[in-house]
């Protein structure tokens, strides 16, 4: 098969030229090379979970420790597989070896499918709409991914979604108050106004 240039060669500068570097932007549509460096383990985890959504086939974790990530298609006839190592030093993986083409069927199981997936897949939809029904995200999901999701995967995947997105406007809140605090500490007798109004007990962004 093909094979990658030594550590030696792959170290030092020049080393993001050499071999491609993964967009996390492209993480729900992702494409795979030989030599693909990933930020972390999750990165390429997340991103073979994307595949195997995309394209409506189920792949299994053959291998994963603090080294190695081995994935491969779970059809044991189909030769689909990625294979991916630690860099040393480092908390990136980089693909070492990678068959790309399916000779299985294609699923509308796909036992990949999970709310967390569906939660980030769809975050935006869930912050635009987050009194919308179960019923319509289900239906506009399944439309546009073509595979079987449960009303419960659904319905999980919109409260994580609200939590994560109530979190993250929770610590903007703290660090406004924070930066507030540090400038009256650093400027005594300055006066700093925050405008908020009250939600449910708590103060909330004006």
């Amino acid at each position: 098969g093909d094979e990658l240039p030594s550590d030696k060669e792959s170290d030092g500068e020049g080393k993001n030229d050499t071999f491609p570097i993964f967009n996390p932007s492209c993480l729900f549509e992702p494409t795979f090379a030989l030599g693909m460096i990933f930020s972390n383990k999750k990165e390429l985890r997340e991103a073979i979970q994307s595949h195997a959504i995309k394209n409506k086939r189920n792949i299994k974790i053959a291998k994963n420790d603090k080294e190695r990530l081995h994935a491969k298609c779970a059809d044991n006839d189909c030769m689909w597989r990625i294979h991916a190592c630690a860099l040393k030093s480092e908390c990136t993986f980089q693909i070492r070896d990678y068959v790309p083409n399916h000779t299985c069927h294609i699923t509308f199981h796909v036992k990949n499918m999970k709310s967390t997936w569906l939660s980030k897949k769809y975050m935006h939809k869930f912050k635009t709409g987050p009194k919308r029904g179960i019923k319509g995200f289900r239906v506009d999901a399944s439309e546009e991914i073509r595979c079987n999701i449960t009303r419960n995967q659904v319905a999980r995947a919109k409260r994580l979604a609200l939590l994560m997105l109530e979190g993250s406007a929770s610590e903007q809140y703290a660090l406004l108050w924070d930066y507030a605090n540090e400038i009256k500490r650093s400027n005594p007798g300055s006066t700093v106004i925050l405008g908020t109004e009250q939600e449910g007990g708590q103060n909330m962004f004006d």
